[in-house]
């Protein structure tokens, strides 16, 4: 569910409590132009989840769609019923998350991913507005940056993705079709609502 631009309210909230958390699966990303993920988090600490969504835009001059760097895609799926069958898959506008113990990474973004700015409330007042890239990666270092993740919280399951746009069926003029039919999108979500 895209989060609102307003703070939940606790009414709004304890349904997703973790005593009535009994839905067969929930589906969780955030908000794309919209990067403070405070209200997703009061959902997730709401039913017990260690899953917080990074206040950041990724992006990816190597692995790409359409050759846009925030239209970012990954090879990078780990085992695990709701990746079974994917290659590829592309989101078009990722952030990071950050996990816990208590869930599964299932997808990390490619090791040529990089943050250009800090999207922080308190960082937009930054004089710099400098992209703090990476003009090189060493193929011997492997970082996990997550982009996806997966938890069972009480009678339930979580999925969790930094992306709003990865099942749209509007795509933008610049792509033939729809965001859900780029590489193996249609197939995760397959895989998610199976699961």
């Amino acid at each position: 569910m895209p989060t609102c631009s307003s703070i939940f309210l606790s009414r709004e909230i304890h349904p997703f409590g973790a005593s009535r958390f009994r839905w067969k699966s929930h589906y969780t990303w955030r908000w794309y132009g919209y990067y403070d993920n405070t209200h997703l988090h009061q959902i997730t600490a709401s039913i017990g989840l260690d899953i917080q969504f990074s206040n950041n835009e990724l992006m990816d001059n190597v692995h790409n769609f359409a050759g846009v760097n925030y239209w970012i895609t990954t090879t990078r799926l780990e085992s695990n019923p709701i990746t079974s069958g994917l290659g590829k898959i592309a989101l078009f506008a990722a952030c990071s998350l950050s996990v816990g113990y208590d869930s599964t990474i299932i997808a990390s973004a490619e090791p040529t991913a990089f943050a250009p700015i800090s999207l922080e409330s308190n960082s937009m007042n930054s004089s710099s507005g400098s992209y703090h890239e990476m003009q090189s990666y060493d193929p011997q270092v492997t970082i996990v940056v997550p982009v996806a993740a997966v938890a069972n919280v009480g009678l339930g399951k979580v999925f969790a993705i930094g992306d709003s746009n990865i099942f749209a069926d509007e795509p933008d003029t610049d792509i033939p079709g729809d965001y859900i039919d780029v590489f193996d999108n249609r197939g995760l979500l397959r895989n998610v609502i199976n699961w």
